[in-house]
């Protein structure tokens, strides 16, 4: 912390006060120190130090945090082109996330997603098992490439979504 004082006459006093509230309990260490800008004769008493024992640490006041939610939009999972080897999902998110999409087989297994799959604006230039992409909250989409002949099994489009404070949530659809 920095404080300005302005100038004080030979033999003046004045009072600085800084209010704290420790997080942790302790030994607290508070230094304060003047300067001038011109020649000092007794910078001995220039720099006070001051210790404090903190018995109990305050504790910060509870905040309610509406939980990280992820839910389908509309039907849920569209086979868009099936020639074309593509499933189309909306979902909603009430607030900015990092979102993964993953494709399960019937067993559980990941399948490679094609290059062109989207998630939200992104798009995948390369084939991979996840995309993952960082979301705002609201209504978000996903376009997920294939190859035509795995849509002709059972499947699981799974989201994930994890919030700035690691808060996690897992959206799971099947494809008929």
């Amino acid at each position: 912390m920095f404080c300005e004082i302005g100038s004080l006459a030979a033999g003046e006093a004045v009072t600085v006060s800084v209010q704290t509230r420790p997080t942790i309990a302790g030994v607290l260490e508070a230094t304060a120190e003047a300067s001038l800008d011109q020649r000092d004769p007794t910078v001995d008493d220039n720099r006070a130090l001051l210790r404090v024992r903190v018995l109990t640490a305050a504790r910060a006041p509870a905040v309610a945090v509406e939980p990280l939610r992820l839910t389908r939009s509309g039907p849920g999972l569209v086979v868009f082109r099936r020639s074309k080897g593509e499933i189309r999902t909306s979902f909603m998110l009430n607030r900015a996330a990092k979102v993964s999409v993953t494709v399960l087989d019937s067993s559980g297994r990941p399948l490679s997603l094609l290059a062109g799959s989207r998630l939200g604006r992104f798009g995948s230039g390369r084939p991979s098992g996840t995309l993952t992409r960082s979301l705002s909250g609201g209504r978000n989409n996903a376009v997920i490439r294939l190859s035509s002949r795995a849509l002709g099994k059972a499947l699981k489009v799974r989201l994930v979504a994890r919030d700035a404070a690691g808060r996690r949530t897992t959206l799971v659809l099947r494809v008929r």
